[in-house]
């Protein structure tokens, strides 16, 4: 790529000296405040990544023990109270929604049966229902144990997928601050360039210290 313009500068004048935080305190308000929203977005994002973290090997350790607890069962009403121990459990939430929907059905069944003898296809028909409601107990169990596991991943994906366009503006608007300052003070110095591009990104910037052999840096804009 050529080289548009060549500068040659002494040592660096002004409050810039290169360091983080320098770079961070001599950038405009709006840069600065991308940079805060950023890391605010940032310590957020790692604070849901470990809790969700600590959770979720909560929830698969209880899982294991539920299923071994589960395996090891001969009766369903002797594994429902076992059940209640494994509060994070999501599959033993699964078990309790079912096997409380089955008892419910089982008393309707027998209550029908002791009133009156019933037909072959109403019998038929009460234990399609009955498959049906038990069948529809587990599945809302499953769908509110997996909203539970998935909150706030929304809050992950959004942040993921505007933060580098937030970044983007920083930069942007870090390098009009640049293009400003060079038209104010008449002269394209890295003094000059450098706080309005730091923050924003220095990338931009290709330097070369002490080539000249005068301890001066020869900088071009790439």
């Amino acid at each position: 790529m050529k080289d548009i313009s060549f500068i040659t500068v002494g040592a660096l004048g002004g409050q810039f000296q290169g360091s983080l935080l320098n770079m961070v305190l001599d950038a405009g308000l709006m840069v600065q405040f991308v940079l805060l929203l950023l890391l605010f977005f940032s310590v957020i994002s790692w604070a849901i990544i470990l809790m969700k973290y600590k959770v979720l090997r909560q929830v698969q350790k209880e899982n294991d023990a539920f299923l071994d607890v589960y395996m090891k069962g001969i009766k369903l009403s002797e594994i429902f109270p076992e059940s209640r121990k494994f509060q994070d459990s999501t599959v033993a939430e699964v078990f309790r929604s079912g096997y409380t929907e089955l008892v419910k059905i089982t008393k309707v069944v027998k209550e029908s049966q002791s009133g009156k003898e019933m037909e072959g296809s109403d019998r038929l028909s009460l234990e399609m229902s009955r498959i049906d409601n038990v069948e529809r107990a587990l599945n809302r169990a499953r769908d509110s144990e997996s909203t539970k596991l998935e909150s706030a991943l929304g809050f992950l994906a959004t942040t993921g997928s505007a933060s580098p366009f937030i970044g983007l503006f920083g930069t942007v608007w870090g390098i009009m601050d640049t293009f400003k300052g060079i038209g104010a003070r008449g002269s394209a110095t890295l003094a000059v360039v450098a706080p309005g591009c730091g923050p924003g990104d220095l990338r931009g910037i290709d330097c070369d210290s002490g080539r000249s052999g005068s301890g001066h840096s020869r900088c071009h804009f790439l």
